[in-house]
């Protein structure tokens, strides 16, 4: 019991000194943490109201605020000041990421419920990417599970998956 104790204060320290301490993303970009939702890149204008917000260079992800996870996802780079309504289908989306693939081109990949059925009881979650440069959007996953917690590098993306959930 001890231990647990002592390693969850060792934990949350960790993290409270890792966001006291970071001020700075990726490529000298530096972020103004005036609420848990809001991005500010200090070296532009631009500024993002959302949650999960997630970076990469220049390109910018995050869920718009919305109660039942409802927000939709959008996309921004910081550089050229570009906003991008991503999902506009009001069903719940969550976790974005951001990646550059191998033509450079952005790539936004996240978990959606657009195509599961709306009772609580349902788990189930689908992966989505969609190429900022091209604008299409393609389904990842070809089975029914619970897809969740994408995470993108170039041309390769994962995911964690369990198997189908429906519990009512």
């Amino acid at each position: 019991m001890f231990v647990k104790s002592v390693l969850k204060k060792c934990v949350a320290g960790l993290l409270v000194t890792g966001l006291m301490a970071a001020g700075t993303v990726s490529s000298g970009h530096r972020v103004s943490a005036e609420t848990v939702y809001t991005y500010k890149d200090e070296l532009s204008s631009f500024t993002v109201e959302g949650s999960n917000v997630r970076i990469s260079g220049t390109h910018v992800v995050w869920r718009s605020n919305a109660a039942n996870y409802a927000g939709q996802i959008y996309y921004g780079n910081t550089d050229t000041g570009q906003k991008l309504e991503v999902t506009s289908h009001g069903k719940p989306t969550d976790t974005p990421v951001v990646g550059v693939g191998g033509k450079g081109e952005p790539i936004v990949v996240w978990a959606d419920k657009r195509d599961q059925n709306g009772g609580a009881g349902n788990l189930n979650w689908d992966i989505y990417s969609y190429n900022v440069k091209t604008r299409t959007e393609s389904k990842l996953n070809t089975d029914v599970g619970q897809h969740r917690i994408p995470s993108i590098d170039g041309n390769y993306v994962v995911w964690q998956t369990n198997p189908q959930q429906n519990y009512w």
